[in-house]
């Protein structure tokens, strides 16, 4: 179930939550096309799912996809980029584990929002 939070809620709302409610969202999507072309063992598709959940492979996708973003979901990237972080990946560059938020941000700040499908449709371009 796809929240739909009002604009003024939405920016109340810290970038890091945002990448946190993004990370959540990226996880269970990038599960579920897995299992979809993946019949195997939860060891492999956990090692499967390691491969595009992680900051590197994140700060990735977000520079193939900047230029399809919108100038709003831009801002929200950047504003979730430009967040001071307490805390950075263990496998990841502080400018990865950045651009890593700004991507979970975007997705997160989508997600609730209640615009479910272009989550989807971003996310759809980041994984090819």
């Amino acid at each position: 179930m796809t929240p739909k939070l009002d604009n003024k809620k939405i920016e109340s709302i810290s970038p890091t939550v945002l990448a946190f409610v993004g990370d959540a969202v990226f996880s269970l999507y990038v599960r579920g096309k897995i299992v979809e072309i993946c019949d195997g063992k939860s060891g492999l598709v956990t090692a499967k799912c390691n491969t595009l959940v992680n900051a590197k492979a994140q700060a990735k996708m977000l520079d193939n996809i900047t230029e399809y973003l919108t100038e709003e979901e831009k801002d929200i990237s950047r504003r979730c980029r430009n967040t001071h972080l307490n805390n950075k990946a263990k496998n990841a560059e502080l400018i990865e584990y950045k651009a890593s938020t700004a991507f979970e941000g975007v997705i997160g700040w989508l997600w609730l929002k209640g615009d479910e499908a272009r989550a989807v449709e971003i996310m759809e371009k980041a994984i090819k």
